[in-house]
């Protein structure tokens, strides 16, 4: 039999060539997916781990209390302790080359941490210049350094919580990435920086011979009755590893739904194939049984075709998915800020993986038409091609089961939608999949009909011809339809999605940000006094309102807490501001009211028409919730009082910010130059042009979705080569059916248009019937991911035509090759073909 095997792949090699393209774009998605997030987590490991290299043991404070200098004085006098480091970190105001607030993705904040004095005990590598060596000198994150121009040497500034500017000498650059500014500064100028003291950790380089575990007790004892925690530095390690390779596992699960279907398709791809490949081959795999092969043998021959098949198939899909592996890893390092400086990470589990998958894929989808090949006699095999089309009874099953999955599937989909649960909605896509998987031969050909009016009123015989495409082999045309279907679906899902999450977070930013621009100051520092005035004063400007908060005690009967407090014209809050209310209402906020934000309104316990006081640093006051937000009120303080309550209890600070309105018609240029000309004179001044960062928050999730679609697109594109295929397999299977119809006059144009035009109905089926669907888990999806208040629901109607006419074109181009081949073929050597 195995001679009997390969021969039957060198006859077929070419109708299995497209086959083979989707099982390999298939493995080539898995194996990408398994690359990409095992260089990702290799990356994070690598670049995690330097925190903990060299380091024997690791004490922190339990809870939220601080280590003291006797603590550290205590670690240094422990027996094998070579030397220890304490580690303190906290934020703080860089000035950039500019005078200016370096920022980053608008956040004004940079890390500062406390240089260790034992170089060893670093937790980086410096990528250019030396080691801090006393007072003064520090080391800056290479990006930082790189997107300033310093180099080591130059003069860096910081300013400290008091407002001065300290400069330092930058000694080198640190080899790490990272989304924000890094400052490594000796712990006597971190302290100076930002008035903070204590330690948050102590790191404790081993002496020769000390192990990790003696070393661990002993520090342990030496701290004995004081409120900390120490490990060994493998176990600290492990645990700055296993936090950043849990962001990776995420990414995988993600993908790896992806993958599942891509694989879902090419599963579908795979058994319409061998479907066809076992009706043509019925005489053949008779005639085997008519000579000695037994049922079993043949059921075997067909699935070790299928697992050769697979084999070379996964050979293919492992070195295109190592590509894609790498260059996914490369984008997801970049657009993170980690790098990639590991070497692509193909381990055994990579490889089996894709054997695992491709072979898995191939002989599973090929199980179910290997065993209808056995079910044939032999005589009636060779006879006559047998027909295979389901009973009257099996029609009725398949009908009740399919109708079952699909209203079960859609149940799911609502009460998910409805409940805004994201995880019935997705597991409610299975049965609806395998609801349209029955349906589909009962359907097919009614909406092929119905799509085949069209070609028929233009094309005449050919084209009524091709609209009954769907009645031959109900089957075989919703296999090839449903493949088409799924890819169709997703798009189409992904697009309504997409552009109501677009659209609903523009409409949120609208609402919470309606201004042209912010300026605020970095936290721990304020705005000059006079700020918003002079920014007033610009002809340009129409509007610039100041924000100062302060932190004030808060009461509630017995409950207590504490939020920013801060005044603001209740007339202006109504006027520019739509705010999502949880209770009560925001116009009836005026004086002797407040409004809460939605996190200060459950620490107190208390709703719209509660009392509460307020107590700040001038005075207190009594006052009534008007209005409980159902968001948080940024920039707007958590307590809103009007201005005259808030001064009495909080005084007239001077602000952290100030709210710009321009005036009408003032080109975006003129305004960035007109609040230029005022906040270039202020280094702490934080200018956010609010349409810009609305911009920019779009292009991110642009360049997500675009991400997404990429993914999307490869099921699409598998589900093509599935078209392709099915139609070339079956010009091969109805040669006799093309002679016969040439021979009563059917013409080789009217025959290439009819076969185009049947891969053009198919396509247009499975589009049609993708779009429905679509839409559907797209407007489901939004509802269950996005909070009701936000959900502005769009329906890319333009986009989703287009979807549908693009999947006709598919397949009509999917046509073009199968129907020259038909039209080749003689009338008379058609016929006498088997």
């Amino acid at each position: 039999m195995r001679h009997v095997i390969l021969a039957g792949l060198r006859a077929r090699r070419t109708r299995l060539l497209l086959t083979s393209a989707a099982v390999a774009l298939g493995v080539a998605f898995v194996v990408a997916t398994v690359a990409m997030t095992d260089t990702l987590a290799a990356q994070l490991y690598d670049t995690t781990a330097r925190q903990a290299r060299d380091v024997a043991v690791r004490v922190t404070a339990d809870g939220s209390g601080r280590l003291t200098d006797a603590d550290l004085a205590a670690v240094r006098g422990v027996p094998g302790v070579a030397a220890a480091a304490g580690r303190a970190g906290s934020t703080g105001v860089l000035l950039g080359a500019d005078g200016r607030v370096v920022t980053s993705l608008g956040n004004p904040d940079s890390t500062l941490r406390a240089l260790a004095d034992d170089p060893r005990l670093a937790g980086f590598d410096l990528a250019a210049g030396a080691y801090p060596t006393g007072p003064g000198e520090i080391v800056v994150d290479r990006d930082t350094a790189a997107a300033q121009g310093w180099p080591p040497g130059a003069t860096v500034r910081l300013v400290t919580t008091a407002g001065e500017t300290v400069a330092f000498r930058l000694a080198g650059t640190a080899d790490t990435t990272g989304s924000w500014p890094v400052v490594h500064l000796p712990a006597a100028d971190l302290t100076a920086v930002t008035g903070e003291s204590g330690w948050g950790a102590v790191d404790v380089l081993a002496g020769p011979g000390a192990a990790q575990d003696d070393l661990r007790d002993a520090v342990a004892d030496a701290l004995a009755g004081r409120p900390v925690r120490v490990v060994t530095g493998a176990r600290y390690a492990d645990a700055l590893a296993s936090a950043a390779v849990g962001d990776v596992a995420q990414i995988r699960l993600a993908l790896g739904a992806f993958a599942l279907v891509a694989l879902l398709v090419a599963a579908l791809v795979i058994h319409n194939t061998f479907a066809i490949l076992v009706a043509q081959r019925q005489r053949e795999l008779a005639l085997l049984r008519c000579v000695g092969a037994g049922r079993g043998q043949v059921f075997r021959t067909v699935l070790a075709e299928a697992a050769v098949l697979g084999v070379l198939a996964s050979l293919i899909g492992f070195g295109l998915g190592l590509g894609l592996g790498w260059l996914g890893a490369a984008a997801l390092g970049r657009t993170s800020g980690v790098g990639l400086d590991v070497p692509l990470q193909v381990g055994a589990n990579t490889v089996a993986v894709a054997l695992l998958v491709g072979v898995g894929i191939t002989v599973g989808s090929a199980a179910l038409p290997a065993r209808g090949a056995t079910r044939v006699a032999p005589v009636t095999a060779l006879a006559n091609q047998p027909d295979l089309a389901p009973t009257g009874n099996a029609g009725v099953l398949r009908v009740v089961t399919g109708t079952a999955a699909l209203l079960l599937g859609t149940a799911l989909v609502v009460a998910g939608a409805v409940s805004a649960a994201i995880v019935p909605t997705v597991a409610g896509g299975v049965p609806v999949a395998l609801g349209v998987l029955a349906l589909g031969p009962v359907v097919v050909g009614p909406l092929a009909r119905l799509v085949g009016r069209i070609p028929a009123l233009l094309f005449g015989v050919a084209g009524r011809l091709a609209a009954r495409s769907g009645d031959r082999s109900p089957r075989r045309a919703a296999a090839t339809a449903l493949s088409l279907t799924v890819g169709i679906t997703l798009v189409t899902a992904f697009l309504v999605s997409a552009e109501t999450l677009k659209h609903s977070l523009d409409d949120q930013m609208r609402k919470r940000f309606p201004l042209d621009y912010l300026v605020t100051a970095p936290d721990g520092h304020r705005l000059p006094g006079d700020l918003a005035d002079r920014l007033a004063a610009v002809p340009e400007v129409g509007r610039a309102v100041p924000l100062a908060a302060t932190g004030s005690g808060l009461r509630a009967g017995t409950r207590t807490g504490s939020a920013e407090v801060g005044g603001f014209d209740p007339d202006l809050l109504r006027q520019e501001f739509a705010l999502p209310v949880g209770s009560g209402a925001v116009g009836d906020f005026a004086a002797g009211g407040a409004v809460l934000d939605p996190a200060t309104a459950e620490t107190l316990a208390v709703r719209a028409g509660d009392r509460i006081t307020v107590e700040g640093p001038d005075g207190s006051v009594d006052v009534v919730v008007s209005a409980v937000l159902s968001a948080p009120s940024a920039p707007l303080p958590a307590v809103l009082l009007t201005p005259a309550e808030a001064a009495a209890v909080v005084g007239t600070p001077d602000p952290h910010g100030v709210l710009v309105w321009m005036s009408d018609s003032v080109p975006a240029a003129a305004a960035r130059t007109a609040v230029a000309s005022v906040t270039d004179t202020e280094p702490l001044a934080v200018v956010t042009d609010v349409q810009s960062s609305g911009d920019q928050t779009g292009a991110i999730i642009d360049g997500l979705l675009a991400v997404v679609g990429a993914l999307v697109v490869l099921s699409v594109v598998i589900a093509v080569a599935g078209i392709a295929n099915t139609l070339t397999l079956s010009v091969l299977e109805r040669t006799r059916e093309f002679g016969l119809l040439r021979a009563v006059g059917l013409g080789r144009r009217q025959l290439r248009v009819m076969l185009l035009a049947e891969g053009a109905v198919l396509a247009t089926v499975a589009g049609v019937v993708g779009v429905a669907f679509g839409v559907g888990f797209g407007v489901a999806a939004a509802y269950a991911a996005i909070p009701r208040d936000w959900l502005v629901l769009v329906l890319p109607y333009g986009r989703i035509a287009l979807v549908v006419v693009g999947a006709a074109v598919v397949g009509l181009l999917a046509g073009v090759l199968p129907a020259r081949r038909a039209a080749r073929v003689p009338p008379v050597a058609a016929l006498a073909a088997d």
